[in-house]
């Protein structure tokens, strides 16, 4: 072989062995980089999910406020009584009134329903005009209890009349309570009657 060919085929064998050293050094200098990463640099951890806030729970709307039950009236004379109508009877209580006089009732029977109705009288006992014929309605009051109330126009009775005339056979058991109060337009005459009679 030719001394020239010798020569380039030495250089090319150095400058390849060269190569390849200078190739061996970059890798080992990334590994060692790798490996060892430096003090200054830090690793970014991945990102975590931050829970939502729980949802705030609504507040529900006030409840309305109670309405305070209206104050009654003093009742000025109450009655109570237990009593057995008799088949084919009656029972009538008498009530003295004035105008404004509120009479109150209220009454139940054992086994049997019972008819009644009320009759104005003036104060000598007689019935009041109109007042002659007197309309019954029968009540299954055996069942539930009957109440009711009226005011009174005139001086004189409210007769409360409870009747077993239609009954031949069963006498019935009655408890009754009957109140009476004033009206608030009695009162308010009442009260200016008094001042006129003191500024006298």
């Amino acid at each position: 072989m030719p001394k020239a060919h010798v020569r380039a085929a030495r250089k090319e064998r150095r400058e390849l062995e060269a190569t390849l050293t200078q190739e061996s050094r970059d890798f080992a200098e990334f590994k060692k980089t790798k490996d060892n990463p430096e003090p200054n640099q830090t690793s970014v951890e991945p990102a975590t999910a931050v829970p939502s806030p729980p949802p705030v729970p609504q507040a529900s709307p006030p409840a309305p406020a109670e309405a305070s039950p209206l104050p009654k009236k003093e009742a000025v004379t109450a009655f109570e009584k237990e009593v057995y109508i008799d088949a084919s009877s009656k029972f009538t209580h008498l009530v003295p009134v004035i105008p404004g006089t509120i009479v109150c009732w209220k009454f139940r029977t054992k086994d049997y329903d019972v008819g009644f109705g009320y009759q104005w009288c003036d104060p000598s006992g007689a019935p009041s005009a109109g007042q002659a014929d007197v309309q019954m309605h029968r009540h299954e009051s055996q069942l539930k209890e009957v109440s009711g109330e009226i005011v009174s126009q005139q001086a004189g009775h409210l007769v409360l009349i409870w009747d077993n005339s239609f009954s031949w056979v069963n006498g019935k058991s009655l408890h009754l309570y009957v109140t009476t109060s004033m009206s608030d337009e009695f009162e308010a005459s009442c009260e200016l009657r008094m001042y006129r009679q003191s500024c006298r």
